[in-house]
């Protein structure tokens, strides 16, 4: 029809349809709307994102991509979700029930050594405060294994990975993604450093 190719042909008492017809032919030609250009084919509302939710998942999906086929038995999943969909678990061993919820988690199997390595990220424009390291650690405590604090990398600093410390044979890391960087690129860089602190035996599936 060629209103709908052209929705500017719509007559005058009709013209309220044009921003609706405009976004349809958007969504059934699967179209995808860029933030950081300005244009005057569709007119949307304001739309708020949650940018920290945003990156967690975005990493999620990422590692998730690249990694669960490196080891059949490997999960890469969220803490905010629970046992057995999530990785999210009690804090304590016995005791009081605090929920232990990291943002990303890595199992292999259902044993008890099945933890690999917990993630924490911060969507943040600063290095990682006390209160997010004394958060990361008391996850690897609970979950027995070492983590990583993840957010993007600032300007002047190097991506990657490196050891924050040490603690009663915890290994804390901090992993600085750069998104300004080929995305994906810094996405297999990414993967390939959390892939480096997995034990993918056969041992770690039983």
């Amino acid at each position: 029809d060629r209103e709908v190719r052209d929705p500017s042909l719509l007559p005058t008492t009709r013209a309220y349809y044009e921003p609706a017809v405009r976004l349809s032919r958007a969504i059934v030609e699967r179209k995808s709307v860029e933030y950081d250009r300005i244009g005057n084919e569709l007119v949307l509302p304001a739309l708020l994102i949650d940018l920290q939710s945003a990156f967690e998942d975005y990493l999620l999906a990422v590692l998730r991509a690249r990694l669960t086929r490196v080891h059949p038995g490997l999960a890469v999943v969220t803490g905010n979700l629970f046992e057995p969909i999530g990785g999210g678990k009690a804090l304590f061993d016995n005791g009081s029930k605090v929920p232990a919820q990291p943002d990303i988690v890595f199992r292999i199997g259902t044993g008890d050594g099945r933890f690999q390595l917990v993630g924490e990220v911060k969507y943040i424009d600063r290095d990682f405060s006390r209160d997010h390291i004394n958060q990361a650690l008391a996850y690897a405590v609970s979950y027995r294994t070492p983590v990583v604090l993840i957010r993007p990398k600032l300007g002047g600093e190097a991506a990657g990975l490196t050891v924050l410390g040490v603690v009663a044979g915890v290994t804390a890391y901090r992993y600085l993604i750069d998104l300004n960087a080929d995305l994906e690129e810094a996405e297999d860089l990414f993967a390939a450093a959390m892939r480096s602190l997995l034990i993918l035996t056969s041992e770690a599936a039983a």
